[in-house]
């Protein structure tokens, strides 16, 4: 089985410990499938009433976002169409603090 990039596995003779291993990587292998995990959380983003621009930090399109918190009660509006793989356009109903997951 391929190295996984997020588990090391250790040569051993122990078939155990090595059916563990495998059965550990294919697991990850899965959840890293899952697009909603494979995000960035963009804390305490101070946002203005209008457009403002999102560096969201993932080195590809962004494929949607939540927002986690909100110091305010106000409405999102974004271009992820027209997103690049640095920045996406976000645009709000009123100033705000922020905390995004952005995936």
């Amino acid at each position: 089985m391929a190295v996984n990039r997020a588990v090391r596995e250790i040569n051993t003779d122990n078939d155990v410990l090595n059916r563990i291993q495998d059965n550990l990587v294919s697991a990850i292998s899965i959840l890293q499938k899952v697009q909603i995990i494979n995000g960035n959380l963009i804390q305490n983003l101070s946002l203005a009433s209008g457009a403002n621009t999102i560096n969201h930090g993932l080195a590809r399109k962004p494929l949607g976002y939540i927002v986690v918190s909100s110091s305010a009660s106000i409405t999102y509006h974004d271009s992820l169409s027209t997103a690049t793989d640095k920045t996406f356009s976000l645009t709000t109903s009123g100033a705000t603090t922020a905390s995004l997951w952005v995936f």
